[in-house]
């Protein structure tokens, strides 16, 4: 009978153990572009993140793009990409710390720019992220 009552705990612990979270898992978050121009070739934008989650880079994925960033720190990205026009789509991939944790990651969307330089409303496009399929 003891060794009953001794591993019962043990096998219990070991099936909790099983079914909990994982923790966190390093992935990548989708950017998607919006716009109601096709004439959109340069974008400024900062993404962030909420600790203790982190930002390791991003890459542009629309074809023709360049993505150039500059790491401020652990928690945040600045971010041009340029390489037009620019799709409504995905146009990038950044690699985070933890990719299920979507809501602890930002964009804010800070310039346009046209083909021919001229300078477009932000308030008329849109950045988001979305999970990696």
């Amino acid at each position: 009978m003891n060794r009953l009552a001794v591993a019962l705990p043990i096998l219990a612990s070991l099936i909790q153990l099983s079914c909990g979270d994982p923790g966190p898992a390093a992935g990548e978050v989708v950017l998607n572009f919006e716009s109601p121009s096709f004439d959109d070739w340069a974008i400024r934008f900062t993404v962030t993140a909420s600790a203790p989650q982190t930002l390791e880079d991003i890459t542009a994925t629309c074809a023709g793009c360049q993505a150039f960033m500059r790491k401020l720190s652990d928690t945040e990205l600045r971010v041009i990409i340029y390489g037009g026009p620019l799709p409504t789509s995905e146009l990038a991939r950044i690699s985070v710390s933890d990719a299920k944790a979507l809501s602890a990651y930002s964009v804010t969307l800070l310039e346009v720019a046209g083909g021919d330089l001229s300078i477009h409303s932000p308030a008329t496009r849109g950045l988001s992220l979305s999970l990696s399929r």
